[in-house]
C-alpha cells in the first residue's frame, strides 16, 4: 500500500479511550478500483460510501482483540466510530438504523456511528478498458460470493450442474495472501470441466496487520464486507440478487455448546443477517437487491455430493480449505483438523464419499494411530457435534420440535413470526442421520470418538 494516496480517514475508540485514527491507503485499502475497471465505470458516491463503511468496520474488528478483562461478558465490545463519507446526510439520517442493526447482529458488538463529510470529495479513476464490456454480456450474470472454501466451490459446481446455460459471476474479496492463487486455480478447473469463460472479479482487501497474537481471529464483521462488495457488483451488473453458497445447517448454525451464542457464534450466512444486509445494500443502491441462500434446505454433504464420482471435481473438493486457524503457516499441513470448521468439513466429505488426502490435517480424526496419542481437547468439538446429533433424535415429525431447537430459530430470527419451523426440522433430521450413520460406520473400525458419549460432557446443545 506504500505510495497510494490516502482516500479517507476513520477514527474509533472503545469506552472512554482515546480515538485511534486509521487512514485509507496507509493502514488499509479495499481496492474497489478493480470493480470500476471490470465494469468500465466509476462508482456512485453512496456505493463508494458503502464500501468505506464495510471496510472500516472490518478493519476495526480485525485490529481489536476480544479481551476478557476489558468487557463484562468477556467477548463483546463497544465502539464509537467517526467516518469520512461523501454523503453524510444519507448515512446519518436514512441508513443509520439499518446499518447499526446489521453490524451489531453479525458482530455481536455495540457500534455508535457518526458520519462527517469528506471535504476532498470523490476521486474518480482513469479507467482501463473493461475486459468484459457490458454489451457483450447479453444481460446480467448471477452474482455469487466465492471465498474458495468448500461451500462456495461445491455450491458453484452444483449451480452450474443444475442451471445449464445460466451465466455466473463469482466475486472474491481477497483478504488472505494465499487466497487469490487458490481461487484462480479452482476456477481454472471449473472452467475446464464445464466450459465457458466464467468471468471472475477479485477485489483485494489489505490491512497492515498487527502481530499474529494481537489480531482478532473471530472477525465476525468480515461477512458485512463480503456482502457489501457483492451488493455493489450486483448494482453495477444490473443483477437483482446475490447468491451465497452455504448449506442450511451452516447458515442456521445451531450452537454446539450453550455458550456458543451471540457474538461467540458466526452468523456470516445467517438468514436474518442476509435480510438486514439486503435492506442496507438496497438503501445505498436505490433499488432492491436481495441475498439468497439456494441451499438453505440442504446439508453440506448433500451439496458436496454432486462432486462425488467425478475424479476432477473430487480433487477440486480436496483442494479447498475450511479451517478456523487457516493459514496454519506450516508446510506439512494446511488445516488443523480439530476446529469446528474442519470437523464440519470432514463430516460432509465423508458422508459425500470423498476421501481427503492424508496430509491435509495436522490432527487427523480418522487416523487410529493419531487418535491414541491425541490430547482430549483436540476431540472436544467432534464430541460436541456427536452429542448434538444425539440430541437431535428428539426431532420427531409427528410431534412438536424440542424447545432448544425452536428457541434458537425464533430468538435469532431464522424464522419470523407466523413462519413454520417445519422445513428446518426436516433439514436437521437429515443432518442428524448423516452423523449417526457416519458414527455407526466408524465404530467397527476402532475409532473411540464414534462410541456414544451422551453423558460425558455438560452444556452441549
Amino acid at each position: 500500500m506504500n505510495g497510494l494516496t490516502p482516500h479517507f480517514r476513520v477514527w474509533y475508540s472503545q469506552g472512554d479511550g482515546e480515538p485511534r485514527e486509521l487512514v485509507d491507503g496507509r493502514d488499509f485499502r479495499l481496492h474497489h478500483r478493480h470493480i470500476c475497471d471490470f465494469f468500465g465505470r466509476n462508482l456512485q458516491p453512496r456505493l463508494v460510501d458503502l464500501l468505506r463503511v464495510a471496510m472500516s468496520v472490518y478493519v476495526i474488528d480485525r485490529l481489536t482483540r476480544r479481551r476478557a478483562p476489558d468487557v463484562p461478558d468477556g467477548w463483546s465490545r463497544s465502539f464509537r466510530l467517526q467516518l469520512e463519507v461523501l454523503d453524510p446526510d444519507f448515512w446519518q439520517a436514512t441508513a443509520l438504523s439499518t446499518l447499526t442493526r446489521c453490524v451489531e447482529f453479525v458482530s455481536g458488538d455495540r457500534w455508535d456511528f457518526e458520519f462527517i463529510r469528506d471535504e476532498a470529495g470523490p476521486r474518480p479513476f482513469e479507467l482501463v478498458q473493461s475486459l468484459f464490456p457490458l454489451e457483450a454480456r447479453n444481460g446480467p450474470e448471477t452474482i455469487t460470493l466465492h471465498s474458495g472454501g468448500l461451500d462456495s466451490t461445491a455450491g458453484l459446481v452444483r449451480r452450474l450442474i443444475d442451471c445449464p446455460g445460466r451465466r455466473f459471476l463469482p466475486v472474491t474479496i481477497a483478504h488472505q495472501s494465499q487466497q487469490p492463487g487458490n481461487v484462480q486455480a479452482q476456477l481454472k478447473v471449473i472452467r475446464r470441466r464445464f466450459g465457458g469463460s466464467l468471468p471472475h472479479l477479485m477485489v483485494p482487501a489489505e490491512v497492515v496487520q498487527p502481530a499474529r497474537s494481537e489480531e482478532e481471529k473471530s472477525q465476525r464483521s468480515r461477512a458485512l464486507l463480503f456482502a457489501c462488495v457483492g451488493g455493489v457488483v450486483a448494482a453495477l451488473n444490473g443483477s437483482p440478487e446475490v447468491e451465497v453458497y452455504e448449506s442450511g445447517v451452516g447458515a442456521v448454525n445451531l450452537p454446539l455448546y450453550d455458550w456458543m451464542v451471540g457474538s461467540r457464534a458466526t452468523k456470516s450466512s445467517h438468514p436474518h443477517f442476509l435480510r438486514l444486509a439486503s435492506c442496507l445494500v438496497s438503501q445505498a443502491v436505490g433499488r432492491d437487491i436481495a441475498f439468497r441462500l439456494p441451499f438453505l434446505d440442504q446439508t453440506k454433504a448433500q451439496v458436496v455430493r454432486y462432486m462425488t464420482g467425478d475424479r476432477e471435481l473430487e480433487d477440486l473438493a480436496r483442494f479447498t480449505t475450511s479451517c478456523v486457524h487457516y493459514p496454519l503457516r506450516e508446510r506439512s499441513h494446511k488445516q488443523c483438523g480439530w476446529c469446528p470448521a474442519c470437523v464440519f468439513r470432514r463430516q460432509a466429505m465423508a458422508v459425500a464419499g470423498i476421501v481427503d488426502r492424508t496430509d491435509t490435517y495436522k490432527y487427523d480424526l480418522f487416523d487410529a494411530g493419531q487418535l491414541r496419542e491425541m490430547e482430549e481437547k483436540r476431540l472436544r468439538f467432534l464430541v460436541a457435534f456427536l452429542l448434538q446429533a444425539e440430541r437431535l433424535t428428539q426431532l420427531d415429525p409427528a410431534g412438536a420440535p424440542p424447545d432448544f431447537f425452536t428457541h434458537h430459530l425464533r430468538e435469532t430470527e431464522v424464522v419470523r413470526q407466523r413462519e413454520s419451523v417445519g422445513p428446518y426440522v426436516e433439514l436437521y433430521r437429515s443432518y442428524r442421520d448423516e452423523w449417526l450413520g457416519l458414527a455407526a460406520r466408524c465404530v467397527p473400525l476402532g475409532f473411540p470418538w464414534a462410541v456414544p458419549v451422551a453423558r460425558r460432557k455438560a452444556g452441549v446443545a
